[in-house]
């Protein structure tokens, strides 16, 4: 069976990190994330001697809290990170108020767009969440769609885990 890196927690269905040499973003789980940022994951801080709990802070990030409390990462009281003084944006499918040919293909293009809002949290990442209900994709007002970690994040996520953390 697939551990908490590989399978979807309930709070965000799918968690994505950029990578700084692809145009594409990858899926947020172990086996996808790249040397790099695995060693970042595997040092309790950018200065700190790896300690090979890098999938342990990983799956922790993802939502998993077998490791809270009195394990080896702090207690959180939500699994998303505070939405202070992030700048939240609104997006829909492109408005009828705009003519012109290039419009008119990028609408077309555009025109079935999933309805959503974004906004940056206090754990580094963007999150997309559903603005209207669509039961016939099982999604209501409010589900988070997906969440995104910026590639330059890579250093500073496993002081997201320190006991010792309490904002950033």
């Amino acid at each position: 069976a697939a551990g908490p890196a590989e399978t979807p927690h309930p709070r965000n269905p799918q968690n994505y990190v950029g990578q700084s040499n692809k145009a594409a973003a990858t899926k947020f789980n172990w086996a996808n994330i790249g040397t790099s940022l695995q060693g970042h994951l595997n040092k309790a801080s950018p200065s700190a001697t790896a300690d090979g709990n890098g999938q342990k802070r990983l799956n922790y990030l993802r939502g998993d809290r077998s490791e809270e409390g009195s394990g080896l990462f702090r207690t959180r009281s939500e699994l998303l990170g505070d939405i202070v003084n992030s700048g939240v944006t609104y997006s829909a499918s492109p408005t009828l108020g705009y003519t012109g040919s290039g419009y008119a293909k990028f609408r077309a293009a555009n025109d079935g767009r999933m309805t959503a809002v974004f906004a940056g949290a206090n754990d580094g990442m963007l999150h997309a969440f559903a603005a209207k209900t669509d039961a016939s994709k099982s999604i209501t007002a409010g589900d988070e769609l997906f969440a995104y970690i910026p590639s330059w994040m890579g250093p500073k996520l496993s002081a997201l885990t320190s006991k010792d953390y309490v904002n950033n």
